[in-house]
This record gives structure tokens, C-alpha cells and sequence, in this order.
């Protein structure tokens, strides 16, 4: 929700990311437009500090295309558009929210369709795909089914089906995708061995060639058609395990040259069709370049680059040229007309025309300058050079000639990716600003501007957050800690480090923080959150082994021993940061107030070792296995009885209790990680052959050490970290995967029975994946995905239904994505992403609205229509904002002030308690309402007669317990009163009043109502019906009817008559035009339901009804 706040705005750039960014940053936007607007808020959301204001510049990083007469491009924000003119160019779909890197990558097409990449600082390698329009460009992840997400690889499109690879761990796996969901099906699971950059790939006439190793024919050609029995090994040319190691693929004259094995090669798609073309040519190591009647490549010969050119048959595959230059000299290469153009470092241009003679230097170049871009247009080549820093770029054109090669004026920008649209060479550019920018050159070598592209603020990488008593400590941009109170003037960097460092521990509002400035200077820190109170304790030769704070105070170890190493404390100060005992120490935990942890003193091997804070009493536990090496114990944890460890190579648990008796309690070795103290219990993940990751728990018997679930039934495992943790209430709250729900939220008391998900809260197999779990006002919050919201904050109270989303901070398809929950008194402090200023520290504050409260009603029982007064707290003084149930039965509301509301007893409800809903609390009555039976019998309706029927009409309504005087009794037809003609206690009749409509009959006797189970369908007369229509001759048959209805019309000259059928509860049923034939024309009504019909005849403005039967 919006809180209403004074919002002071940052200094814009010439163009205001306001104006620019799309709809996925809703809420600061519209904050700023609506200042003037309170909101009521269950809570609120608020950015503490722009702590980075710093613009990330508009510039683009990525190709241009062209599709449909439009441009495509970006500025490392959004897809934009172009039709070439300045108010054609425009932000189609927001890529990346709040700061830089949206960059598409590799555009291609398929089937009227644009494919690109994105990576981002936030979302790793998505495919999109787009058709010009807002709406059609989509993220190609949301069709493939979340449990399969991973790394995309680029795409390779053909005809109307792109392929493909997603990477998740070590499995590779082939799609093909439509552009679809339906459409997008995984085609097969590959090698893990095969490279997923699509380097060595070619999609061509609907199939995908690429190279992989199966694990026995090693690294050969595969190809596919999209199916799993189409995608095979094309050929094993490299027989056996060997490797030809196929690349360079490229599509010319219809079939798909490669390299392999030093030799050139080409396949028309099929084993029999895949050919040597000519044998030992050479290492091949760009790709091949191709005109329309040749290919271009370069053979590595140590010093000496040899320029190859192949007609496609093994004649016509010859070497050109030597160059005495390395392989790396050998740049960019473009065709031209019939020539190839390729840039040689030191030296310049080269063009080849296939012959020895004709393959030299077309244009020298200075040393230190580069060919960073060039295109072919109007017959003309153009291209960029920039000095080997990338920078001074210079724009030319050429017409082949060496005097016909110019200097174009790129007004001091630069100029990247061509593209050509109809009359206009069109590229990206930067200016001496850092604004971006798109720009063209028409066909008289005029450079004009197009069109600047948007900023955007770049915002901050918040980490490491630690909650102080009264501040918050985090790192921001990898390089500064800063402190803060909550507010904007109380948020302050408190220390830039140009070096490594590690947060360690915070005590009351100080932070203890390591610095690392070389492999044997390492610096203990410690900040009160402001700079003059930041200073350095003491200075070690070697690294921290783990911290922890114990009696107010930081234990720490440093090791080895010697050399200022041990068990050290520090209390804050310099003279309190000292050594304990000279002892290698590590794996802390407090148990029955003393300090345990994992000590090697030289004497023993590592052992376990406590300490209650002095040298004299810093003691060995126990020698459990005697000699150098030690028992080596991990993964101390205490609790209230017991403390627990494992073994050094974290497979065995023992425990050990407040006497000094040490159990082992489990006897086959099994990895042990990520123990959990919860009162007496310790929860942990095991490994096992049968169960996979999954939960375990220990009360420290033998008995009592066991598995609690198998959440994901097998060898899969249901745990994937449970690092993701909370303990609340005695009961542990994690993420798991039982495979069919994905990743979500569970609890566990630690029984089979109460562990459970809470919610699924990315419904089906995608996960809502829960992690930064924190405690905050008696409920857990977190951060969550769901397919509507994105990553966003959200709570829980434990339930399924107290389960839900408690801000949706950047509305849109974009997430805000919180990480780092920490809660200082009632605030509860994150980073999150609002989609204005880019990642930066937001508090949340739980709503302050008065409660809602029930203190009496009055009377405490009656009838069915009473009035009963309600009287409290906090009541919506707008009748309509209140919710009021009797029992759960909604009621009606008379009146309303803030303390009283006034209401009548629904029909239906039964004796219970009262609730009111107002401003999203709901109150409960803490007596029940009792509903009393009425003195005179409740009527009751049993059917009436006729169904429908007109104005006028007369309706027969039979029942109980009606007054046999007609005016007792009260009839409405859908809330029209209608006459009482006559009636007795079992029969009532009526005329159908004027003005009412299709709906329900309602009877009141003696205060009380029924309503008729079924609606009365009116039939409305045509109000202007001609003499013409009237004495025309209209039959209709047969009738009843089975499938056919037939309408014959005689007398009416008419062409066309339309038809509208309702049945008799007035839904339209049926609706058709059709023309005459000699007078004729035919229904088909098989389809319908067995019963009557009203059927509505329209010739011209003249209507007519009639009524037919279906069978």
C-alpha cells in the first residue's frame, strides 16, 4: 500500500526516468503524482536513504535489429522500438527494473517473431521474445514449468520453432519452444559435457546441428528436429570415442557446412548426406564468413594466417593467401559486394576477391587503431575505428577506393551497432554526457539524432545486515559499512575498506567487523555506527576462526597458535581485547553458561574444549580420541539439556549432557549439516541412501534420534538448505521441495504428523522458495515468488490462511525482491528494489490503527428482520465499509457511526456469534446472538404457475401458511409489488406487475419473506408492431421439436429475420441471423436441453414471441 509521505526528489538527468520507465514501477510513480491522497494502511513500507543517487546512464550495450520496418534495441533498461522518427521511438517493455543491465543479446527471428536474451545484475540470462507490441513481448521462462528453470542458453531459431538449452546443476537439457506454453516442450535431456553458449550450433530448414559427447562416441555431430526421436547423432566421424569436435557450422547454398577433425565438411541433414568436402585443411579457429557464391575462412599455420575460400566442393576449396601475421592479428571480417573485407592488427583493411593477387591491404590503419564496427549500406561501406583503449572513435565511409574513404563527423559521441531500416542507417551512440542515444544516416551521409534514451538510478548492493540494539549495520556497494537508526539523517557510512573484509558479531549498538589487508595482516574492528567511534582493536598474523558472543562480550579464535594467535575476547575496547589462552580454537556453542568449542593445544589432537572466559579455566572436556589428530568435533550446538556435536567429518552425532556424559547416538556413517536448536531438541539434515536430504531430529537418546519425514518420498531430497530457518514457538520453520508442490514454506513440531507445508504459494510445481525468515510483532515474515506478484514481502501467523503477501512494494512483473529481514524495535528493516531507486534500504512499520472492537449488542436474541444495535470501537461510519454476519450469515445495515451500527437479523442465520469487518480487522462478539422462532408460522412457497408470462398476466403461487385476507399479504416480482387478487392460507393469486422484470417471487406475511427457488421469465410485447407483421401468415413447427426447428413466413415480404431464444430461466440460450430461402429457414436445436423455450422473432423493427417445446 501508499503511504502518505513528504517525498523529497533526487536531481533528475536531462531525461527523467519518470517519463520513461514503464509500468512496472507503479507505486513510487504514482506516490509522487498523488501527494496530496492518505491511504489506510495495514502497514507501511518506507525508503530509508537513497544511500547510491548516482544515474545509470541510458546507453545501450547490446545489437540493433529490424523487423517489420521497425527497429529493436536497448538501454540496458528496456526494449525500445523505432519506426525511425523521433515520436516513433519509444520504451516497449521494461527488462530491468531500478539499474542497468537488461542488454539483449543475439537477436533472431522465428515465424514473425523476435527472439533475444537478457542478463542482468538481478535475472540471469531470460529469453524473450516479441511481435512489436507491449503486450506480445513475453518472457520465455514463463512457459517452461518453474521445476525446470535454470541458466538459458542462447537461442537458435528456424522456421517456426526456436531451440534452446537450459542448465540447472550439471544437467543440460534441449527445448523447443513455439513461443507458446503449449508449445514449449523439453526435447531431450543431453550430456552434461555440452558447452551452453550455443557457440557450436546453426538451426537450419527446422532442424538444430550441435556438438556434444553421449559418453561413448565422444564429442561428434548431433542433430535435431524438436522431437526426442529426431534428436540423435547425425554421424560419428571421428570413429569410436574420438573426438572430431563439428563447429563453425553456417548455412550455404542450402546445406550446413562445418569444420571437423582439420577438414571441411557438409550435411543436407541426414548420415548418408554428411560429406567430406576436402580433407586436411587445418585448425580453423573464427568462424566462416560466406557471400552468395563462396565461403571465407582462416587456417591457423603457427606464424602464417592462410586465407581459404570454397565454392562447396572439394575443387573449389582452395587457399588463397599467406599472411605472416598470428591468429589474434586476424579481427572482424564483412562481405562487400563479391569481396571479403577483414581487419589485420598494426596494419589496416584487407579485401580478398578469392585470387592471391587480389587479396591485399584495401586501407592502412595506424597502430594503435582498431575496426571496432562496420555495415554494408547503399552500396557503401561504413565503419568505426577506435585507438586499442577503446577510445577517440572516428565514423568512415567508403566507396572502395582508397581516396573514397572519408571521415565522418560523429559529433563527439561514438557509434556502435547498425542497423538498416528502409533509406537510413541507423546506430547506437554515446555522447561526451555519457547519454545515449539513437541516431541514422541517410543516403547523403547526414548524421541526425533520433532520439536520447532514458536514465535510471543505479541504487545500492546491500548486504550483510546485522540489527544492533537501537541500529542497523549492513555493506553497501562491496566496499562500506554503514550504520543506521531508522532515519535518512541517521543513516551514515561509517567506513570505505579497499580490501577484503568479514562482519562478524554485534553487541547492544556495536559492530565488530574484520578487516583482511594482505595474507597475514588481519584487523579487528569494531563501530558504534558513527565514523569517529569506528576504530581499529588489535591486528593478527593470521585469519579469524569464527566468533561468537557470549556474556556480553565477542569470542573469537585465531589460528594457529602463536604469533598473537588463540582464543582471544574483546569487550569494544583496546585494553579489553585480549588473549585468553594460547589455544587453537574454532566451532563455538554456549551449553549450561559455559563456552564450548572444538581446541588443539598442541598436546592433544582437537578435542573438545570449554572455557568460562579465563586461561585457569579454559579446560579440555574430554580426550574422546586420544592422540595428534583428535576426535575433531563440528557442529557444537546447545540446548536447554544437552549439548550436540559430530564427529570431524560430520557423520556421526553424539551428545553430551550437564553432567559431562557423552552418547553417540547414531552408529552408520551419514552426513550431518545445518542443526537447529529448538528447547531440548536439535534439528538437522541427514544424507541418506533411502531418504535423500531430509529433516531429522534428536532429544538427545538414541530413540529419539530419527527421521521426522520423508517430504520428498526416494532418494530425492525434500531438503535443499535449511539454512532457510526460523525456530518460533518451539517449532522450526523451513523451505522444502516434496516434488510436487515445489519450494515452500513447512513447519515442524517434530513429529511426522506436525510437519507440514504451510501454503503453497506459488500454487502447482512452481516454487514461492521462502527465504530471510524474521520474527517480527508475533508473526514470521519473509521473502516469497508468486506468479502474479513476483519475490515481495510476505507473513505468516503459522496457518494456511494467516499466510499472505503484506506488500507488493514494485507492482508489475518485476520483483522487489527483500533480502536481509532484521527488525529493531517495531521496525522491521530490508533491501528491496521499489523499481525507483534501484536496490536500497526500506523499514516496514506495522499498521497503528485503532483495533476493532465488539463491546455489547443488543437485544440478545430474536426473530428473523429484528433490529439489533451493535455498539464498540473503530466501526466504518459508512454503512457500506462494514461487514456485519450473524453466525456467518451477512446482514443487512441500517445505519453506522464509528461506536454503534445498526443492522437486522438475516434470513437464514442461526443462533452464534456476531462478527463486524472493517478496514481489514474483523471483530467477534464474545456472547452468541440466539434466533428465536416467530409467533406465526414461517410461510412457505411451493411452485407457481404460469413460468412467464406478460404484464397483466395472472400467476397462481401455491404454499403454506399464507393470510387468507389478500392485503396481509405482500408479493413483489423481482422487487416490484404486485396486486392480490385473492388468496388462502395455500394459494395466492397475482397480476404481474408493470415495470418488473425477469427475477425471483418474494411472499412477506406477518414480517416474514420467501423467495420462489426458480425466476419468473417476462415476456415483453413488441412495442410497434405493423399490420404487415401481424396478418403475415408465421408458422413454426414441428413443435415440440428433437433437432431441427423450422419457421416458414407467408404474406411478409422480409429477406432476412433474426432469431433469440431464451429458456425459461431468461438465459439466452440461443442467437442467429439468416436469410430467407423461399420464405424459409431452418434452427438447429439438438444442442439444447429438453424443456420450453421463449423464442424471440425480429423482421426488421418488428418483433413477435413464441414459445416451443424441445424434447
Amino acid at each position: 500500500m501508499i503511504q502518505k509521505i513528504s517525498l523529497k526528489l533526487k536531481k533528475q538527468p536531462k531525461k527523467s526516468v519518470l517519463q520513461t520507465l514503464s509500468k512496472f514501477q507503479g507505486w513510487p510513480i504514482l506516490c509522487v503524482l498523488c501527494l496530496s491522497v492518505s491511504f489506510m494502511v495495514k502497514g507501511q513500507v518506507r525508503l530509508v536513504k537513497d544511500i547510491n543517487p548516482d544515474i545509470f546512464s541510458g546507453n545501450l550495450k547490446g545489437p540493433i535489429a529490424s523487423l517489420n520496418g521497425k527497429l529493436f534495441l536497448a538501454d540496458g533498461l528496456n526494449l525500445w522500438i523505432s519506426d525511425g522518427t523521433t515520436t516513433g521511438t519509444k520504451v516497449l517493455k521494461e527488462l530491468s527494473p531500478g539499474f542497468g543491465g537488461g542488454n539483449p543479446l543475439d537477436f533472431s527471428v522465428m515465424d514473425g517473431k523476435l527472439l533475444f536474451m537478457t542478463g542482468s545484475s538481478s535475472i540471469s540470462n531470460e529469453l524473450w521474445y516479441t511481435d512489436g507490441t507491449e503486450e506480445g513481448t513475453k518472457i520465455m521462462n514463463h512457459i517452461v514449468p518453474d521445476a525446470e528453470l535454470g541458466k538459458f542458453s542462447k537461442a537458435a531459431a528456424t522456421q517456426n520453432k526456436i531451440f534452446f538449452m537450459i542448465q540447472k546443476n550439471q544437467e543440460v537439457n534441449l527445448w523447443v519452444s513455439d513461443g507458446t506454453a503449449s508449445g514449449t516442450q523439453l526435447v531431450k535431456k543431453l550430456s552434461s559435457s555440452l558447452a551452453t553458449n550455443f557457440e557450436r550450433v546453426l538451426a537450419h530448414n527446422g532442424k538444430l546441428y550441435f556438438q556434444m559427447d553421449d559418453g561413448v562416441h565422444g564429442h561428434e555431430l548431433w542433430v535435431s528436429d524438436g522431437t526426442e526421436v529426431g534428436t540423435h547423432l547425425l554421424k560419428d566421424i571421428s570413429v569410436g570415442s574420438g573426438n572430431a569436435y563439428p563447429k563453425h557450422f553456417i548455412n550455404f547454398k542450402g546445406k550446413v557446412y562445418f569444420m571437423a577433425n582439420g577438414a571441411l565438411w557438409m550435411t543436407d541433414g541426414t548420415e548418408i548426406g554428411t560429406q567430406q568436402v576436402k580433407n586436411n585443411v587445418g585448425t580453423v579457429r573464427r568462424r566462416m564468413t560466406m557471400s552468395a557464391d563462396a565461403l571465407y575462412f582462416f587456417v591457423d599455420d603457427v606464424n602464417e594466417q592462410e586465407v581459404w575460400m570454397s565454392d562447396g566442393t572439394e575443387a573449389g576449396t582452395q587457399m588463397v593467401k599467406k599472411i605472416s601475421v598470428t591468429r589474434n592479428d586476424i579481427r572482424n571480417t564483412i562481405i562487400w559486394g563479391n569481396k571479403l573485407y577483414f581487419e589485420i592488427k598494426d596494419q589496416g583493411i584487407w579485401e580478398s576477391d578469392g585470387t592471391t593477387t587480389g587479396t591485399k591491404l584495401f586501407r592502412s590503419l595506424s597502430t594503435s587503431e582498431l575496426v571496432n564496427n562496420w555495415k554494408v549500406f547503399n552500396n557503401t561501406l561504413y565503419f568505426v575505428t577506435n585507438n586499442v583503449s577503446l577510445v577517440d572513435p572516428k565514423l568512415w565511409v567508403s566507396d572502395g577506393t582508397n581516396a573514397g574513404t572519408q571521415q565522418l563527423d560523429l559529433q563527439g559521441g561514438t557509434a556502435s551497432d547498425f542497423e538498416v531500416l528502409n533509406d537510413a542507417l541507423y546506430f547506437n551512440s554515446v555522447d561526451t554526457q555519457n547519454d545515449g542515444g539513437l541516431w541514422k544516416i541517410n543516403k547523403s551521409n547526414q548524421i541526425q539524432l533520433v532520439k536520447k534514451y532514458a536514465s535510471a538510478p543505479q541504487g545500492s548492493n546491500l548486504f550483510n545486515a546485522k540489527a544492533g540494539k537501537s541500529k542497523l549495520f549492513f555493506t553497501s556497494n562491496f566496499s562500506q559499512i554503514w550504520a543506521s537508526d531508522g532515519s535518512e539523517a541517521g543513516t551514515q557510512l561509517m567506513k570505505t575498506i579497499s580490501s577484503t573484509y568479514k562482519i562478524h558479531q554485534v553487541i547492544g549498538d556495536k559492530l565488530f567487523f574484520e578487516i583482511n589487508k594482505a595474507s597475514t595482516e588481519h584487523e579487528l574492528w569494531v563501530s558504534d555506527g558513527t565514523n569517529a567511534g569506528t576504530q581499529q582493536l588489535k591486528s593478527f598474523t593470521y585469519l579469524f576462526e569464527g566468533s561468537i558472543v557470549w556474556q556480553n562480550k565477542l569470542y573469537f579464535g585465531v589460528n594457529p597458535i602463536g604469533s598473537a594467535g588463540g582464543l582471544w575476547v574483546s569487550d569494544g575496547t583496546i585494553a579489553g581485547t585480549k588473549l585468553v589462552k594460547n589455544i587453537n580454537s574454532s566451532n563455538f556453542a554456549v551449553f549450561n553458561n559455559q563456552l564450548y568449542f572444538r581446541g588443539k593445544d598442541g598436546t592433544h589432537g582437537a578435542e573438545l574444549w570449554k572455557t568460562d572466559g579465563t586461561e585457569a579455566g579454559t579446560v579440555l572436556v574430554k580426550d574422546i580420541t586420544p592422540g595428534s589428530v583428535g576426535f575433531s568435533p563440528r557442529n557444537l550446538i546447545g540446548t536447554k539439556n544437552h549439548l550436540f556435536f559430530t564427529d570431524g567429518s560430520g557423520t556421526f552425532l553424539r551428545v553430551m549432557d550437564a553432567q559431562g556424559n557423552v552418547t553417540q547416538l547414531t552408529t552408520d556413517s551419514k552426513n550431518m549439516n545445518q542443526f537447529i536448536a529448538s528447547d531440548d531438541k536439535v534439528y538437522f539434515t541427514r544424507i541418506d541412501d533411502t531418504y535423500g536430504t531430509e529433516l531429522w531430529v534428536s532429544d538427545g537418546t538414541v530413540t529419539g534420534t530419527k527421521l521426522i519425514k520423508d517430504i520428498r518420498p526416494g532418494k530425492n531430497s525434500g531438503i535443499g538448505n535449511l539454512d532457510v530457518h526460523l525456530v518460533w514457538n518451539n517449532k522450526v520453520y523451513f523451505s522444502a521441495n516434496d516434488g510436487v508442490q515445489g519450494e515452500e514454506l513447512w513447519v515442524s513440531d517434530g513429529t511426522e504428523a506436525g510437519t507440514k507445508m504451510i501454503k503453497d504459494i506459488h500454487p502447482g510445481r512452481g516454487s514461492g522458495a521462502p527465504h530471510d525468515l524474521e520474527l517480527f510483532n508475533e508473526e514470521l515474515y519473509f521473502s516469497a515468488f508468486d506468479p502474479v506478484h513476483g519475490r515481495e514481502l510476505w507473513k505468516t501467523d503459522g496457518t494456511e490462511t494467516g499466510t499472505v503477501l503484506v506488500e507488493n512494494i514494485n507492482p508489475g512483473f518485476f520483483s522487489s525482491s527483500p533480502s536481509g529481514l532484521k527488525v529493531i524495535g517495531n521496525q522491521l528493516y530490508f533491501a528491496a528494489s521499489d523499481g525507483q531507486y534501484g536496490r536500497e534500504l526500506y523499514a516496514y512499520e506495522k499498521s497503528t490503527t485503532p483495533t476493532l472492537t465488539i463491546t455489547d449488542f443488543s437485544p440478545k436474541s430474536g426473530k428473523v428482520g429484528d433490529e439489533v444495535i451493535i455498539t464498540g470501537t473503530n466501526f466504518d461510519a459508512v454503512a457500506a465499509n462494514n461487514v456485519v454476519k450473524f453466525n456467518g450469515t451477512t446482514a443487512t445495515i441500517v445505519a453506522a457511526t464509528s461506536i454503534e451500527l445498526k443492522v437486522n437479523v438475516p434470513t437464514g442465520t442461526t443462533t452464534g456469534k456476531v462478527t463486524v469487518e472493517a478496514n481489514g480487522q474483523v471483530a467477534t462478539s464474545a456472547e452468541d446472538f440466539t434466533v428465536t422462532i416467530a409467533t406465526n408460522p414461517m410461510p412457505m412457497i411451493t411452485d407457481f404457475s404460469q413460468k412467464s408470462g406478460k404484464e397483466g398476466d395472472e400467476v397462481v403461487i401455491t404454499g403454506t401458511n399464507f393470510d387468507a385476507t389478500a392485503a396481509n399479504n405482500v408479493v413483489k416480482f423481482n422487487g416490484i409489488t404486485a396486486t392480490v387478487t385473492s388468496a388462502t392460507s395455500t394459494e395466492l393469486k397475482v397480476t404481474v406487475p408493470t415495470g418488473t422484470t425477469t427475477g425471483k417471487i418474494t411472499v412477506e406475511v406477518n414480517g416474514q419473506t420467501v423467495t420462489t427457488s426458480e425466476d419468473f421469465t417476462l415476456i415483453t410485447d413488441p412495442t410497434s408492431l405493423s399490420e404487415n407483421l401481424q396478418d403475415a401468415t408465421l408458422a413454426l413447427f414441428p413443435n415440440p421439436v428433437k433437432n431441427i426447428l423450422i419457421l416458414k413466413l407467408t404474406g411478409k415480404a422480409a429477406n432476412q429475420v433474426s432469431l433469440t431464444a431464451y429458456n425459461m430461466l431468461g438465459t439466452l440460450v440461443l442467437q442467429t441471423t439468416q436469410t430467407l430461402q423461399n420464405g424459409t429457414m431452418s434452427v438447429e436445436v439438438s444442442g439444447l436441453p429438453a424443456g420450453k423455450y421463449i423464442l424471440k422473432i425480429q423482421v426488421g423493427e418488428e418483433v413477435v414471441s413464441r414459445i416451443f417445446v424441445k424434447e
